[in-house]
């Protein structure tokens, strides 16, 4: 299990550099389309999530002479990963060090660490969602997939094989145009999957300040790029509007809600 966790934290360590590239790639795509920022996200998580590596060539070997000899000598020893084996006349003596023994159990801590860290991430965000769905008992469908509730208070995709579109109660029917083209998008382009994806990699690596980061970071740029999607659409007249439905309903939860972790978990994966 320590062999994982290692095979993890150098995924996780490599995944850095990458955010940290892109990081400043966004930067200098910041007039760009908004699209552009997203799909260079995907790099950081690929690497999150690919366990594969590509081997590089390496360098010549100098060959070296070995000289064979039927002489047994009287004093030989052999040195190990967490101790040294010395065999002579006969004898094997077992020399333990303890740093090395030291070493071990700290990867082993922090391999049950990371599990106990990875199974809290999942569970939590298992139960949410099962309280979700729970809260969305009763909805009303509107047409087609698409669903309203007056026990939400923003709109969201949820559902994999058969996705729905949830719009809080409550909306005329031109802000609801606004809203339903907006997540109309979002579920064209298979956002609410690539989020579940990104909160995965997010429950593997979850020790990592950056990939927190990334997951941030990549959402807003996800949201961006659906707004201008939805601007191209519905025309740049009617961007002010759009701003004064979506924004609004955003601004009013985000600082006070965002950081709570029910909260944060639900604007994560099933909120757009």
């Amino acid at each position: 299990m320590d062999q994982l966790f290692l095979k993890i934290l150098g995924m996780s360590m490599t995944a850095s550099v990458v955010t940290a590239v892109v990081i400043l790639l966004r930067l200098m795509l910041k007039k760009a389309p908004k699209i552009f920022s997203y799909l260079l996200w995907a790099a950081v998580f690929f690497r999150l999530l690919c366990p594969f590596e590509i081997n590089l060539p390496k360098a010549p070997v100098t060959p070296v002479s070995v000289e064979i000899t039927n002489e047994i000598p009287q004093s030989e020893s052999v040195s190990g990963n967490y101790g040294s084996m010395a065999f002579s006349h006969g004898t094997v003596h077992i020399y333990s060090d303890p740093s090395q023994h030291k070493t071990y159990i700290a990867a082993v801590a922090a391999s049950l660490t990371w599990i106990c860290g990875m199974t809290a991430m999942a569970v939590y965000g298992t139960v949410s969602y099962i309280k979700l769905k729970r809260m969305l008992k009763g909805s009303e469908r509107c047409e087609g997939n698409v669903f309203t509730s007056d026990r939400i208070s923003n709109a969201f995709i949820i559902g994999i094989f058969r996705p729905r579109i949830y719009i809080p109660s409550g909306f005329d029917d031109s802000k609801k145009a606004f809203i339903l083209k907006h997540e109309s998008v979002h579920l064209k382009r298979g956002d609410h999957i690539v989020k579940l994806i990104m909160f995965a990699a997010l429950c593997i690596h979850w020790f990592n300040p950056l990939v927190w980061l990334a997951f941030y970071l990549m959402n807003m740029d996800c949201e961006m790029s659906c707004d201008e999607k939805v601007v191209k659409l519905l025309g740049e007249e009617k961007l002010q509007a759009k701003q004064d439905i979506v924004l609004a309903a955003l601004l009013n939860e985000f600082w006070c809600d965002y950081l709570d972790y029910t909260a944060y978990l639900r604007e994560g994966i099933h909120l757009t």
